[in-house]
């Protein structure tokens, strides 16, 4: 048995509200759709996230999550060309990806029901000695 793939799901409260940020900004696209105001499932490149419509739960902790990739330069660039960018980019990393103590290049983009930080890894974790 293997674990495939971690498929968080994000609570708004209004779902639809999400679908700027993480269709126009972000680049995913809808694979399903169960209506307005309902759940929708979006992806990009291998990533599955779920966004659903509970505002009891909304109003709870906000979620952060941590995506991987191979070009957080290019990422950094595709994401700061859009107008939306100064909306959703975080305060912290206006200037950009940094260098974090875990050996991470970092920034990170949020909306109101997530904080999506990106990272690229210095050494793969094969690499990296403990």
């Amino acid at each position: 048995m293997q674990l495939l793939r971690f498929l968080p799901s994000f609570q708004y409260a209004d779902s639809d509200e999400a679908l700027p940020f993480w269709i126009d900004y972000l680049g995913f696209r809808i694979v399903h759709d169960e209506g307005p105001g309902k759940l929708h499932v979006v992806h990009r490149k291998g990533v599955s996230v779920m966004l659903e419509t509970n505002e009891e739960y909304a109003q709870q902790l906000s979620p952060l999550i941590r995506l991987e990739t191979d070009d957080i330069a290019a990422l950094w660039a595709e994401l700061k060309s859009k107008p939306e960018h100064e909306r959703y980019v975080h305060d912290r990393w206006v200037s950009g990806p940094e260098m974090r103590p875990w050996r991470a290049q970092e920034f990170a983009v949020q909306d109101e029901g997530v904080c999506v930080v990106f990272q690229q890894w210095e050494l793969s974790f094969d690499e990296q000695v403990t």
